[in-house]
């Protein structure tokens, strides 16, 4: 028993550190994320529902063969109960939490059976000691003891004021960023992203009213709108995340209308979100790896006894990815434990990360303070420089600055479309949108 033990260790500890284990962590702590930058999650979670049922399985075959036998009621929903009640107590997402919360719970019973003699009230006794535990134990005994551990080496999970406070921001070459072009990518000579006809229908509410869209190979495009003007819809048909009642969507001349968001992703055909869509329980650089690695692996690959340091080029881009968005300083650190402008650069850092040919960013300047605007204002730029770009925003001065050509929406439909100082002349936006004042 011992020994086959030690082998499921073993394995167990091959696939957490795997580039597979990576994934997994990642799509436990935000799926859809996960889904964004390029990983099929679906094919994912069926890999780890069959690596979890053979080892389920193994071990009840070694359970019949200690006991020589195996009585119908082995196995109640009172024992499946029991192993998740284990697993909380000893740690969720650790190897060695499971084995530990069975320890705790088989030996409290059995002290409360035979030492107290509880008789039958043993389990509401047990029941009430699992839920002091959980309550102050929230990450298990294995997560508190790790975060004794820190705290004894005079580490804390909020760090100290010097390491909170964000460091400048520096914004780098583009050479650092690596290749907007993706790997086996013919170049193609129309626009880079187009959209005929598209069309979004709620029932009887249309939210998009056959729209055609176009931007240009390298282009840096503005989309604009006073609010309910449909961006939102807009931007999720363009990435795939909605499907469009009616309309075609291509990219590099490709119909990518009916193709899943990890497709798309992988085509070259990335987003950042408005609402922050971090993988909270990770650090930036592990976000990163986690973004870089379906560029490198592709949406699904069974490298379980992989490590994940070994996977070709992804500590070089990792790297370049950090720089670019000034966060190598603080790549180690707990991903709730930054600031807020840090977080909405590694917001766009993951969208970076998976070598997009086209980016699509929605408000990536909302909720920042005005130097913090202007130092993503320059990183956009730098950027957009071997890319094309679509950038939804609110803030005005921002995207005039941005933007080659803008595109204003209204009410479901495109109201205009020009260069910023032609948008910004126009009587139509001004009464629509700029309340009609034109811009000084």
């Amino acid at each position: 028993m011992a020994f086959w033990y030690f082998v499921g260790i073993v394995i167990g500890l091959r696939i957490v550190r795997s580039p597979v284990g990576a994934i997994l962590s990642a799509i436990r702590d935000n799926p859809l994320r996960a889904s964004a930058v390029g990983h099929n999650i679906h094919a994912y979670k069926l890999t780890a529902f069959v690596i979890a049922a053979a080892y389920a399985g193994f071990a009840g075959g070694l359970l019949g063969v200690l006991q020589a036998f195996m009585p119908p009621d082995a196995f109640t929903f009172e024992t499946s109960g029991q192993l998740v009640m284990q697993t909380a107590i000893g740690g969720a997402g650790t190897l060695f939490g499971p084995l530990v919360g069975a320890t705790v719970w088989l030996y409290l019973s059995d002290f409360f059976q035979t030492t107290l003699h509880l008789g039958a009230t043993w389990k509401l006794v047990l029941g009430v000691v699992f839920v002091v535990l959980v309550c102050f134990l929230r990450r298990g005994i294995i997560g508190g003891l790790k975060d004794l551990g820190l705290w004894l080496a005079g580490r804390r999970w909020r760090g100290s004021p010097a390491e909170d406070a964000p460091a400048p921001v520096e914004v780098p070459r583009l050479a650092s960023v690596g290749p907007s072009r993706r790997r086996n990518e013919k170049p193609f000579l129309g626009p880079a992203l187009e959209a005929r006809g598209l069309t979004k229908r709620f029932g009887g509410l249309i939210a998009n009213r056959d729209i055609n869209f176009s931007v240009g190979q390298g282009e840096l495009r503005g989309i604009i709108g006073p609010n309910g003007a449909g961006k939102s819809t807009f931007f999720k048909m363009l990435t795939c995340e909605m499907r469009p009642t009616s309309g075609r969507i291509f990219f590099h001349g490709r119909d990518i209308t009916d193709v899943k968001v990890a497709r798309v992703c992988q085509l070259g055909l990335t987003k950042s979100y408005q609402v922050n869509q971090l993988f909270s329980r990770l650090t930036p650089r592990q976000n990163i790896v986690i973004a870089a690695l379906a560029e490198r692996r592709g949406t699904f690959s069974l490298d379980l006894l992989r490590r994940i340091d070994r996977v070709p080029g992804l500590d070089t881009q990792v790297e370049a990815t950090l720089a670019m968005v000034s966060l190598t300083a603080r790549a180690d650190v707990p991903v709730v434990e930054l600031a807020y402008g840090e977080k909405r650069r590694l917001e766009i850092g993951l969208a970076l990360a998976t070598s997009p040919s086209l980016l699509l960013l929605d408000e990536p300047l909302a909720g920042m303070s005005p130097h913090e605007r202007k130092e993503t204002v320059l990183l956009l730029k730098n950027i957009a420089r071997g890319r094309t770009l679509v950038v939804v925003e609110h803030d005005m001065d921002a995207i005039f600055e941005l933007a080659e050509r803008i595109t204003v929406l209204h009410e479901g439909a495109i109201l205009a479309e020009g260069t910023p100082a032609e948008i910004q002349r126009n009587s139509l936006v001004q009464e629509a949108y700029l309340g009609g004042m034109a811009a000084a």
